[in-house]
């Protein structure tokens, strides 16, 4: 249950219901329980922070994320990163996989490893 009045970062605009991220969770709103305020160009073209994390949610740097060329387990390997680092999130994906940026590569890495910095700005 999220509070009148809170400020929720909203991922997808459907036709009834708009996914949301809110506290490291997505969840769906009835689009009539929201007033949608618009980006600036300055905020649409910049990307969502966050840190790399274990399943635990630990960011200590002891384990490592993978990221993938494609939103696929089975994908190529683009590379491995340790847990605390910085990564730039482009895309939250419906299948939990998130298009990011990390150490300069460009790939795919499961939403469950990212921690979000910016997500209540």
């Amino acid at each position: 249950m999220v509070d009148r009045g809170t400020i929720l970062l909203v991922l997808r605009v459907g036709d009834t219901m708009s996914q949301v991220w809110y506290k490291d969770k997505i969840g769906y709103v009835s689009n009539d329980e929201m007033t949608f305020y618009p980006f600036t160009q300055e905020e649409q073209a910049r990307p969502l922070s966050g840190v790399l994390a274990s399943k635990n949610g630990s960011t200590d740097g002891k384990n490592e994320v993978t990221m993938r060329s494609r939103p696929k387990d089975n994908s190529y390997v683009e590379g491995n990163f340790k847990t605390g680092s910085h990564v730039d999130v482009f895309q939250i994906r419906d299948d939990g996989w998130c298009e990011v940026e990390c150490g300069g590569r460009r790939g795919y890495i499961k939403q469950k490893n990212i921690l979000l910095e910016n997500a209540q700005e």
